[in-house]
């Protein structure tokens, strides 16, 4: 059915939350179209017909908690980009038009996010990278503030949000945007956010070039703990990671595993994790990325290394297992791969279908393509048994498919939105 565009309602209070990082590229929905049924597949039935939403080639979309918002992309006026974007939001699962609210805005942008009444929308300002934040009424457009700062996450039960630029953290009024206090970043050293909860950073993290460890409510801006390591240079430059509740910093010549928030050491690795990163939910493990290719597990109770890889570009924790995308995937080989996050066993692959977004216990979204056809399967993806249990097809699908808040949402060839609800 075709969404009513009419009188926009009140807007709800739509909850808060950092977007998950789109599923990375490991579970992020592509374009994507469908040929045939995996093998073994069972299907329901046919599907309901999906709703349509209005959208143009360049409209941005973004699912935020129970939020689906679609950001024009604005008119050129006279050979010149617009100056301001309208952003309309829609109540999922049920896709109804809650909001449409005109943001002051003139660049890229990276993130927008629901507070309450307040919509804030981070964005590039220009070719240097300049980040900007712009905060206003939802459904009025009313611009409450605005500052040259990274958005970190909202919590509309405290009326703040917290910012970040190169030199510092704020914790700001949210309908004001009046600082409320600030942590700088020492001229040797690097704080980070850490231990994100319901998409909201609980601490953040300072290590410096001569050793110095503290962590902080990310609410409150108190310390909570310090500690001391051996002094290492270029600290400065990130040199550490935080991980859920596990931070590995460079101690001299190693790299100690410590407790968050309490700073507690809890063990020293012999792995080589130099030009390393770690970020995701790699479940029972702790995933180092290497800079250059390949992935990395270690033990997250002894630092032990459990198995590398050069093989693989990305892993995420599916339920027991590890979802893996291929470093170097050619033309007819699978998207995802099944491993054994112990072991990095191979126990399978999925053939064709990518994943679109977590489904319940353990299972994800998938969706296949048809090349050529503008068709998708999609259905639901079982990591023990590597079978997908087809949901439904659709035509006249140009990809950008994602799951998430109940539904799949997918570009249309004529550039709208359709929008299925799932379960």
């Amino acid at each position: 059915m075709q969404i009513d565009l009419g009188e926009v309602r009140e807007t709800g209070t739509a909850p808060p939350g950092r977007p998950p990082v789109p599923y990375k590229a490991l579970l992020a929905a592509l374009s994507v179209v469908l040929a045939g049924l995996l093998g073994g597949a069972a299907h329901r039935g046919p599907p309901d017909e999906p709703t349509i939403v209005p959208a143009r080639i360049g409209d941005d979309t973004w699912v935020i908690g129970d939020r689906l918002y679609v950001v024009g992309s604005g008119r050129l006026e006279n050979g010149e980009p617009a100056t301001e974007r309208t952003v309309t939001g829609y109540a999922l699962p049920d896709v109804e038009l809650v909001s449409r609210t005109a943001v002051p805005l003139e660049g890229e942008i990276e993130r927008i996010e629901p507070a309450g009444d307040v919509l804030l929308v981070s964005y590039r300002f220009d070719a240097d990278g300049t980040r900007t934040v712009v905060a206003v009424r939802t459904g009025t457009g009313e611009r409450l503030w605005q500052r040259f700062v990274r958005l970190v996450d909202a919590s509309p039960e405290a009326g703040t949000v917290l910012l970040a630029d190169d030199r510092r953290f704020y914790l700001a009024d949210l309908a004001t945007g009046a600082l409320r206090w600030r942590v700088d970043r020492p001229a040797d050293g690097f704080v980070a956010e850490a231990g994100f909860r319901s998409g909201r950073a609980s601490w953040l993290v300072t290590v410096t070039d001569s050793g110095r460890l503290e962590t902080r409510d990310a609410r409150t801006g108190r310390v909570i703990a310090t500690a001391r390591v051996a002094g290492h240079r270029n600290r400065a430059n990130g040199q550490v990671w935080p991980t859920g509740d596990v931070m590995l910093v460079q101690d001299g010549d190693e790299y100690y595993g410590f407790r968050l928030p309490e700073l507690t050491r809890l063990w020293r690795t012999d792995a080589d994790i130099m030009h390393s990163w770690g970020q995701s939910d790699c479940g029972v493990v702790l995933c180092a990325y290497r800079m250059e290719r390949g992935i990395m597990a270690l033990d997250p109770a002894t630092g032990v290394q459990r198995w590398t890889s050069d093989r693989w570009a990305y892993a995420e924790a599916a339920g027991a297992y590890l979802l893996a995308s291929s470093q170097d995937r050619t033309v007819g080989t699978p998207w995802l791969w099944v491993l054994d996050p112990a072991t990095g066993t191979v126990l399978g692959d999925f053939g064709e279908w990518q994943g679109a977004g977590p489904a319940a216990d353990g299972r994800i979204y998938g969706v296949r393509e048809m090349p050529g056809k503008y068709v998708i399967s999609y259905g639901v993806l079982d990591p023990a048994t590597r079978r997908a249990e087809i949901l439904g097809q659709a035509g006249m699908i140009s990809g950008g498919c994602q799951a998430a808040a109940g539904v799949l949402y997918c570009r249309r060839v004529d550039a709208s939105i359709a929008v299925w609800r799932l379960g």
